[in-house]
């Protein structure tokens, strides 16, 4: 049984929770305290899988309880609950907090964000690799920058200049944003110079996935450990997303398969940067026994860099389906997918990718026949496609169209 803690200074606001999650008896088992101190000393007694907190109150606000939940228990799931006036003074939240919640917000939706948040974590048997999931000290929640724009994008009618306004308060990922889409991969006619020109030619959603994935690899990209390198990290998740894109997805989850290829390998990232030792050791387990990294990574974890990378993203409360794609991008048999939806997307897209531009130095040497996995091809029906795709990405790689 899950165990949730619920934080507010008003002790109205709390016996309207405990009203609220009356049906939740059985499900959680939850704990009410009156402000951040009493919210610690609780912590201190016992353990707690969710913490749920204001964000303005006295002596130890909502930033200051949740940084100190994240450095002292990590693996707890921090989440935001405030009232609609806090939107903007929440965005200091976004390193400490994997979610935001506006109140009023209704049980359902509340059991909805606790148990995704959760759910996920269970597949990670290791307790250090959860705790590492939990407690990345430089990217414990959504980036800044992308947590601007997905508040930006839920008013009605938002415009390209208030959202080029928020890109440009990074310079970085201005910078970087602009030199994506001016590279080959989106084989634009004319070049692109302004911010504004890019959103309307990319569109939001890459735009978006873009921005995530640039904040991601900035964030953890710091002291990069041997034989990792991150710009081939980076060239790989785009060529990657750029494939699962082109695929004859329907239109709708064109976008989603973007975000999930720019996103499949975050897991490998967090571990890489976030417990070295671990990945060395998996790396040379899975050169010594030429097998993929992620199955020396089950062996000796209990779980593999795609499902760390899927728990964090269900922790910053990201689509399932992005979250699926992410989670199941070696193993797509061990989910129900039965056509060519966006697990099998990202699945077929890595692949590709890696055959037509080569394997990352970050990643570890295996045998051709072991990177996709051919019964899952045939069971959603597109074997016989494969190799016209494949050979459709080499032609576009070589002429700078990808």
């Amino acid at each position: 049984m899950k165990r949730v803690l619920f934080v507010d200074d008003e002790q109205l606001v709390l016996n309207g929770l405990r009203r609220l999650l009356y049906p939740m008896r059985g499900i959680w088992e939850v704990a009410f305290a009156s402000g951040g101190q009493e919210a610690l000393a609780e912590l201190e007694k016992m353990e707690y899988d969710v913490v749920v907190s204001d964000m303005r109150m006295p002596r130890v606000d909502g930033a200051a309880l949740l940084a100190a939940v994240k450095a002292r228990w990590p693996g707890t799931v921090r989440i935001v609950l405030s009232g609609e006036a806090d939107r903007e003074t929440a965005m200091r939240t976004v390193r400490v907090a994997h979610q935001f919640l506006a109140k009023p917000c209704d049980s359902a939706v509340l059991r909805q964000v606790i148990d995704r948040s959760c759910g996920l974590r269970e597949i990670l048997d290791d307790d250090a690799l959860r705790g590492i999931v939990g407690g990345v000290d430089s990217l414990p929640g959504m980036p800044r920058v992308y947590s601007a724009l997905e508040l930006a994008l839920v008013k009605p009618n938002p415009r390209v200049t208030d959202i080029a306004g928020i890109i440009r308060q990074d310079m970085a990922i201005t910078a970087k944003l602009l030199q994506l889409c001016n590279s080959s991969f989106f084989g634009l006619k004319r070049e692109i110079a302004e911010i504004e020109q890019a959103i309307n030619y990319l569109g939001l959603s890459v735009v978006r996935s873009l921005v995530l994935s640039h904040e991601i690899a900035d964030s953890m990209g710091r002291g990069m450990p041997a034989g990792f390198n991150a710009e081939q990290y980076q060239n790989h998740s785009l060529l990657t997303a750029t494939i699962a894109r082109r695929l004859p997805l329907p239109r709708q989850l064109a976008d989603e398969a973007f975000m999930a290829g720019m996103l499949h390998d975050l897991g490998k990232l967090l571990i890489a940067t976030r417990a070295p030792d671990r990945f060395r050791e998996a790396k040379e387990v899975a050169l010594r026994d030429a097998v993929p990294l992620h199955v020396a990574e089950r062996a000796l974890f209990g779980a593999t860099h795609a499902e760390a990378g899927a728990v964090l993203l269900a922790m910053w409360g990201l689509p399932d389906s992005i979250v699926g794609g992410v989670a199941h991008h070696h193993e797509p048999g061990r989910s129900a997918s039965a056509d060519l939806d966006i697990i099998a997307a990202v699945h077929i897209a890595n692949d590709i990718a890696l055959d037509v531009a080569g394997r990352p130095a970050s990643d570890d040497v295996e045998p051709r026949r072991s990177r996709i996995d051919d019964d899952f091809v045939r069971h959603i029906g597109c074997a016989d496609q494969l190799e016209a795709w494949r050979q459709e990405a080499r032609d576009n790689l070589a002429t700078g169209t990808v």
